[in-house]
């Protein structure tokens, strides 16, 4: 129902990369200006586990409000499904091809598809462009079903964690497309630096 890009407003540069990108395949998205760690004055939670501050920081905390807004925004607008891009992505030349036809393949009973994943743990194969997953790292590119976003909000309100951590806390019916059909960019992390 609705795509969403997530974009610091000091990342121009990261912007203009992913509509150079995305624009040919012709498909409209909504840019959310995330909410940027620098600006984010008061101390990070402890959060639920002691994470390293390399990735439990002000920057992913923003990351976390960023999703609760967009959770938000796809409630308000009875959204059934949405796709969320962190906008340091490469995609490849035939995504919204593949996207479509690897969609076709998704059990019904999904809740959260990961359109590329990091690390991921338990896979369980389903056919030759779907897996099941329990875990994975990062929230690179994602699809979500309404039926997941009720708990999003719950996890995303309580601020203790990364958030790739979050989804893995909330038992979500998880798929993996493979191979990943959006690639996370061997670039700078706002958030690990």
């Amino acid at each position: 129902d609705q795509v969403y890009l997530i974009n610091l407003d000091r990342r121009q540069d990261r912007l203009e990369y992913f509509k150079k990108q995305f624009d040919r395949f012709n498909v409209e998205y909504k840019r959310i200006s995330a909410f940027d760690g620098k600006n984010i004055t008061e101390p990070v939670p402890k959060g639920k586990h002691n994470w390293p501050r390399v990735y439990w920081n002000n920057n992913a905390l923003g990351l976390v409000r960023t999703m609760n807004h967009i959770i938000k925004d796809a409630i308000e607008n009875n959204y059934q499904k949405i796709v969320i891009f962190e906008d340091d992505n490469d995609f490849d030349e035939n995504f919204l091809q593949l996207f479509n036809k690897y969609m076709e393949q998704v059990p019904s009973d999904w809740e959260l598809i990961k359109i590329t994943a990091g690390i991921f743990s338990n896979p369980e194969y389903i056919n030759d462009n779907i897996f099941r997953i329990s875990r994975s790292n990062g929230t690179f590119a994602m699809v979500i079903n309404c039926t997941l976003f009720e708990r999003i909000l719950e996890v995303t309100n309580q601020e203790n964690g990364p958030l790739d951590d979050m989804f893995n806390w909330l038992n979500a019916k998880t798929y993996m497309f493979y191979p990943g059909i959006a690639i996370p960019m061997n670039t700078f992390s706002d958030i690990t630096g």
